[in-house]
């Protein structure tokens, strides 16, 4: 009998160890997931990295990204906001923010405070200038503002040692001489896009 439960309890731990080997237990957190709308109430918000929500019809920004305080890439495209809360420097670990194709006409003052942002997309939309807090935001290496109706940037702007992508085609530029000197002092530029901006001359 003895011999019989020694058996027993050798197999009952050989299958353990083995399931262990080839059974791992996974990590609950997936940092390339990427959520295509906000995940249910029951998910653990400290494993959401990535949103990608597009033509949701939201209006305002959903307060509820602000549960996710390990948010690295937010991206609320083509749904109809037309304000960023003054709170989205919250969101302090978002390295891209992507907002294109919305109706927002101004952006807070607050996003000089994002520090970790590096990709600031603002396609299609209704600014007609940027922040000068931006200059804030030291590791911002891309900027997209192509369709806006942008008519004046800040000169902060040259202080953006990082930044060497620059979208700005199809802006509504009042001084061209002025806004050609203000590009020229971004020293890293290695991408610039005036496209569709009524240049009427060729820079020297």
């Amino acid at each position: 009998m003895k011999k019989l439960i020694f058996s027993l309890s050798f197999m009952l731990v050989t299958q353990a160890l083995f399931s262990q080997q080839y059974y791992p237990m996974a990590d609950p957190c997936d940092p390339d997931k990427v959520f295509e709308k906000l995940p249910s109430a029951a998910y653990d918000n400290n494993c959401v990295f990535k949103l990608n929500i597009t033509s949701q019809p939201f209006k305002f920004f959903p307060k509820e990204i602000f549960r996710y305080p390990n948010l690295k890439e937010l991206s609320l495209q083509n749904t109809n906001i037309n304000s960023i809360p003054v709170d989205i420097y919250l969101l302090g670990d978002i390295e891209v923010l992507d907002l294109s194709n919305n109706n927002l006409t101004t952006l807070p003052n607050t996003i000089g405070e994002m520090k970790k942002l590096r990709k600031l997309i603002l396609r299609n939309n209704k600014l007609n200038t940027l922040p000068q807090a931006i200059s804030n935001c030291s590791n911002l290496e891309e900027i997209d503002i192509t369709g806006n109706p942008i008519n004046f940037l800040p000169v902060e702007i040259n202080s953006l040692q990082a930044l060497n992508k620059f979208h700005f085609s199809g802006n509504q530029v009042k001084d061209p001489k002025m806004m050609m000197q203000l590009v020229r002092q971004i020293k890293n530029l290695t991408h610039l896009d005036l496209s569709g901006c009524n240049l009427n001359f060729v820079p020297s």
